[in-house]
């Protein structure tokens, strides 16, 4: 039999034994929230200063558009090594611009930082990494994130990291739930820092977080 005749009956054969098969659909998810209303959008237009939130660090393993969990394990903890990148389950984007998204937005709702940049205003830098991620549906997520906050003209700022669990009951849509508080909490965080840099006060960290040396091992 020749080689092109055998192509065509094993594709022939596939797609006749596939015939009751479905793939499953995709599922996107994205940490965008709803909209502001149009008085909350126009906060922007009074902003003092200007936030350049840079890209945002994640782990290699995430990287990624798919959703990445952990197992939950034996004993419930989540800790037996094993995770899935679900391939059905992804992110609009890559998980770490969908961070950086997030992170923009909500920072620009609670300091009202939006708009077009002006010479007249100061630019703040802020530069986050999520050094730690543990997401197990149907129970919870944990992340820890790191962040720089800076005058991008030199001045004087404040490095800090924020340790978080929530829960993320409700299967992979309650994994998204969980990041979701997770980055809204963090970005209360860094809006403080922000605060007090665009009032002229010294930029520390919230009793929340705590302040770090990212040049010294923890």
């Amino acid at each position: 039999m020749k080689p092109s005749t055998w192509c065509m009956l094993a594709t022939a054969a596939a797609l006749m034994g596939g015939g009751c098969a479905s793939t499953p659909d995709t599922r996107f998810y994205t940490l965008a929230e709803p909209a502001a209303s149009s008085a909350e959008a126009g906060a922007g237009a009074a902003a003092l200063f200007h936030v350049d939130v840079l890209p945002v660090a994640v782990p290699e393993r995430l990287a990624r558009p798919q959703l990445v969990v952990h197992s939950r394990g034996l004993d419930g903890t989540g800790l037996d090594g094993q995770v899935f990148v679900l391939e059905h389950d992804r992110w609009a984007a890559p998980f770490d611009q969908e961070l950086r998204d997030a992170f923009a937005a909500a920072l620009a709702d609670r300091v009202g930082a939006s708009g077009a940049l002006a010479p007249d205003r100061p630019v703040y830098r802020v530069a986050i990494e999520l050094d730690r991620f543990d997401a197990i549906a149907g129970d919870r997520v944990k992340a820890r994130f790191r962040w720089t906050v800076a005058d991008a003209a030199g001045g004087a700022g404040a490095t800090c990291q924020v340790a978080l669990m929530e829960r993320a009951d409700g299967g992979i849509g309650g994994v998204v739930r969980g990041v979701r508080r997770a980055v809204a909490a963090t970005a209360v965080e860094i809006s403080r820092n922000l605060e007090d840099l665009g009032a002229g006060r010294p930029a520390t960290c919230a009793p929340r977080s705590r302040q770090i040396d990212p040049h010294l091992p923890e």
